[in-house]
Parts: structure tokens; sequence; C-alpha cells
């Protein structure tokens, strides 16, 4: 197998993970998918804190949370 066909395989495997993600990322309430997609955006924490009224205590608590409940929504979409 030459490198190049690994890593378009590696990259393709990867898309579909990202998928996957979104995918769970759409179930979230709007609130959390706000919250984690400025997460995944590199938006600072301040920032972001700001933008959803809440102080940056609570946020990392949120975002924590949030991160917890998309590893169980995306282990439950890796079953099928």
């Amino acid at each position: 197998e030459n490198i190049i066909e690994s890593q378009a395989e590696e990259i393709s495997e990867k898309n579909e993970q990202v998928a996957a993600l979104y995918k769970c990322i759409s179930k979230l309430e709007e609130n959390e998918r706000i919250i984690i997609t400025l997460v995944l955006d590199e938006v600072p924490y301040p920032e972001i804190a700001e933008i959803a009224g809440i102080s940056e205590g609570n946020l990392r608590v949120k975002i924590h949370r949030i991160k917890q409940k998309l590893t169980e929504l995306y282990n439950k979409h890796e079953r099928f």
C-alpha cells in the first residue's frame, strides 16, 4: 500500500469522524451547540463567556458537561 493511498484512507476516516461529531453536535440544545461550536472555532473562553452571558467559571463547567454529553452521543453513534 503506498503512502498516498493510506493518507487518503486516513483523511476519509477523519472526515467520517468529523461528520459523526457534527451529527452529534446537532442533537445538542441550541445554547450548548453555540458554545461547543465557538470552542471548536478556538474562540477564547472569556469571549465565549461574554457571548453566552455567563461567567468564565460557569462556562468551563458547561463545556465539560457538553463534552461528556457529546462523548456519550458519539459512542452511541459508533455502535450503529
